[in-house]
Parts: structure tokens; C-alpha cells; sequence
């Protein structure tokens, strides 16, 4: 994928979480006991959904900033090239596949080591 299609697939996916930000519904309180709880898990749902989608913002933000400075393609942890098929897959990919998987082992065992 080259630079300025992959910069064009960004802005288009920001605009596209944009958009789906502004079309949020209003959840109103109801006299319904049972209306309310409806109401508190739809309000869970879309808080979790809002916090996705911030991560997902600034993801595509850091990818933007990356093509602008040179630096898009480069796995931050190893400073080795990132695949262009991870890329083309993952475009806001910040780690190639091995750091990838070695950060997600780390963050796997310091769950584990948190549960025990």
C-alpha cells in the first residue's frame, strides 16, 4: 500500500468514526424501572463503544502524524521495516508482527501475574 493511498484510507476512516460520533442517540431517563435499566446497558454499551473509537482516533492520528514526519512503517519498539501486508491489513499498525506478539506476551503474563 503506498503512502498516499494509505493516507487517504486514514482520513477516510477518521471522517467515517467521525460521522458515526456526531449520530449518537440521547438516552433519556423513563418513569419504567425497567426502562431505566435498558436504558444504564445501552449507556454501557455506547460508553465502551465511545472508548473504541477514541483509541481507534488516535491510532489513525498517530498513523497521519507518522506519514507526515517519515517515520510510517517503522516498527517503533525494533525500528525495522513493518511488512506491507501487516500494513495493508493493520494500517495503523506502530509495531511490526514479532514486536507485536512479544508486547502481547508481556501484557499476557502481567495479567497472569495480576490474577494470581
Amino acid at each position: 500500500m503506498n503512502r498516499p493511498d494509505t493516507y487517504t484510507t486514514l482520513i477516510s476512516m477518521r471522517a467515517a468514526l467521525t460521522n458515526r460520533r456526531a449520530d449518537l442517540p440521547t438516552i433519556e431517563r423513563h418513569s419504567d424501572p425497567m426502562d431505566d435499566v435498558l436504558a444504564n446497558q445501552l449507556r454501557d454499551f455506547m460508553a465502551r463503544d465511545l472508548q473504541r473509537d477514541a483509541r481507534t482516533l488516535r491510532e489513525i492520528d498517530a498513523a497521519l502524524q507518522a506519514i507526515q514526519d517519515g517515520t510510517y512503517g517503522v516498527c517503533v519498539d525494533c525500528e525495522e521495516e513493518i511488512a506491507e501486508k501487516r500494513l495493508a491489513a493493520v494500517v495503523t499498525a506502530i509495531r511490526c508482527r514479532a514486536c507485536a506478539e512479544a508486547l502481547e506476551r508481556r501484557q499476557a503474563a502481567e495479567l497472569e501475574g495480576e490474577a494470581a
